[in-house]
């Protein structure tokens, strides 16, 4: 086999499988975009930093927190901004603001901790 048609081996493998890779990329991206939390009301709640879960690589870093509501004896695992997550520490209490998954808002002792994210808006 000649190094030509090496070359026109790969390239045809590369247009076969560029798309193939774009597409996997884009649902991915869809999926992990979609809103999770349609159908859960945006609570405020008394909360306890119960655990603190760090998910780094070479590549990028997720963080949540996983907050202990005593009224329903439950966690809620939330992801949060960097910045929160280092200010937050194990054992805390405050009211927590969220809807499922997703964090809004900490306060703790008058001290209010935001994320970027805005809260839908609230119907009475």
């Amino acid at each position: 086999m000649t190094e030509h048609y090496k070359e026109v081996i790969v390239l045809e493998l590369l247009e076969i499988l560029l798309p193939l890779g774009a597409l996997l990329f884009g649902s991915l991206l869809y999926r992990n975009t979609v809103d999770k939390t349609k159908g859960e009301p945006l609570l405020a709640e008394e909360a306890l930093v119960h655990a603190k879960t760090d998910h780094s690589n070479r590549y990028s870093s997720f963080y949540t927190i996983h907050f202990y509501i005593a009224a329903r004896d439950t966690v809620v695992t939330c992801g949060v901004p960097e910045q929160i997550w280092h200010l937050l520490k194990k054992g805390q209490r405050g009211i927590l603001c969220h809807q499922g998954g997703t964090f809004y808002s900490f306060e703790r002792n008058g001290e209010l901790l935001c994320s970027e994210t805005v809260p839908p808006k609230l119907t009475f």
